[in-house]
Order: structure tokens, then C-alpha cells, then sequence
């Protein structure tokens, strides 16, 4: 069973990368802006908002699996990436629904200022986990970023987090062998969000870097799970 443990590092690694500029939008001197509780209350209601975060998988990559899996094979093919898209509606609403399965719920005066801070997206990183006798194979994440979707544009668009979060967990084969999982939460600003997002329809990569990193397209079919309007 995972268990996540304590908050391993944080790491301040702020800015966009950009062709022939860089940006830095984080001041930690600066009052950010938060979401009003009458504010997270009119975006949860809008039909189709996800009161989790948008959950997007490697779902070619875990099909392999789970076959391999079904036909008896000690197989590297793992579970894929995944990650977790939240916005500070969808982070809030996340945090009220795991209070509110353990019999504690929450007030919003129980809430952090870096919870309702809406100048920050959060993406958190699952790692590509394998079966439990194949510990040696599989990915831990190394790195998140923001990218252009366009086929030129991801290569100097890029907004790097303003700062992650590592996470850690063991998991523990048949045959007594260990192996230690990594995932983060990367913090981006909202105004990068912006640059590298298409121009015309609002949507971006979110790369998880590693040996083999892999692509999800944040898409406009997307949009309602996060509470955006969808660009006309």
C-alpha cells in the first residue's frame, strides 16, 4: 500500500522560458490574489466542473500492462504516468472531499492561504510504477513543465514551475526487494499558463520529464473540469 511520506524538498525554480526572454512572475513580496469563498462557490456550480482535479493518464502504456498483466508475464510494461490538474477551485473542492471521507470535514476558515491562491496551477505528477516483481523497471518523475502544443512553439515555450513539491513512497516485491517511487506537485503561475497556452483555443502541454517523457494535452474538452471558459 503507498504511503506517501513528508514533503522531501522544495525547490524554487521560477519563470518562462522563451526564445529571447525570460520572465520571472513569482515575488513572494507580493500580496497574491485568493479565491473568495463566493468565488469557489459560483465555479463549482457551473455544469461539469470536477470537484476533484483532472485526472489524465498513459493510457496506451497501462493497457500494455494490464495485458501483459492478464497473461501471467513478469512484464516492465508499468502503469504509465499520470497527473493530477488542479486549479485553486479544483485543489479546494479536492481538499473538502478527502476531510469530508474521513469524517473531519473542513471550513473555509480551515483553509491555507496557498490554498486559495489563484495565482497558481497546480500539476501533480504520478511516477510510471511497475508490477511488484518488476521493481527494477518503470520512472520516477524528474521534472514538470508548461509547453506550446505546436510542433515549433514547445521547443522554446516553456514555463518552468515556480517551485515543486517532491513526494515519496516504497513499494515492496514478493521476494523482499524495495523500491522508492517519486512524484511531485509542481507550482506555475498563472500568467505563464497563459503565454504557452494556443493563442486561438487555450490549449498546452503538460510535459512530465524523465528518461521517456511523456505529452498530455490539455484540451478545450478539458476546460470544464477546471472551471474555464472556453475561448471563442
Amino acid at each position: 500500500m503507498r504511503q506517501f511520506a513528508a514533503i522531501l524538498a522544495v525547490l524554487a525554480i521560477a519563470g518562462i522560458t522563451h526564445a529571447q526572454e525570460t520572465k520571472i512572475t513569482f515575488d513572494p513580496t507580493v500580496g497574491r490574489p485568493q479565491l473568495t469563498e463566493a468565488g469557489y462557490q459560483q465555479i463549482i456550480s457551473r455544469k461539469g466542473f470536477n470537484k476533484k482535479c483532472l485526472h489524465l493518464s498513459d493510457a496506451g502504456r497501462g493497457f500494455l500492462g494490464a495485458i501483459a498483466r492478464a497473461g501471467g508475464e513478469v512484464n516492465t510494461h508499468g502503469t504509465g504516468f499520470s497527473i493530477d490538474v488542479c486549479t485553486a477551485a479544483n485543489w479546494i473542492a479536492r481538499r473538502f472531499g478527502e476531510a469530508a471521507k474521513v469524517y473531519k470535514p473542513l471550513s473555509w476558515a480551515d483553509l491555507t492561504e496557498d490554498d486559495k491562491d489563484s495565482s497558481v496551477l497546480r500539476i501533480i505528477g504520478y511516477p510510471d510504477e511497475t508490477t511488484t516483481l518488476n521493481l527494477k523497471d518503470g520512472q520516477n518523475v524528474e521534472h514538470i513543465v508548461l509547453r506550446h502544443h505546436g510542433k515549433k512553439e514547445r521547443k522554446t515555450l516553456i514555463a518552468q514551475p515556480l517551485r515543486i513539491e517532491l513526494l515519496s513512497w516504497n513499494d515492496i516485491n514478493n521476494l523482499g526487494g524495495e523500491r522508492e517511487w517519486i512524484g511531485m506537485v509542481a507550482f506555475f503561475s498563472v500568467e505563464d499558463l497563459e503565454i504557452v497556452r494556443d493563442k486561438k483555443k487555450g490549449e498546452f502541454l503538460v510535459t512530465v520529464a524523465a528518461a521517456n517523457e511523456k505529452n498530455f494535452k490539455i484540451k478545450t474538452k478539458h476546460f470544464d473540469d477546471l472551471g474555464w471558459p472556453k475561448k471563442k
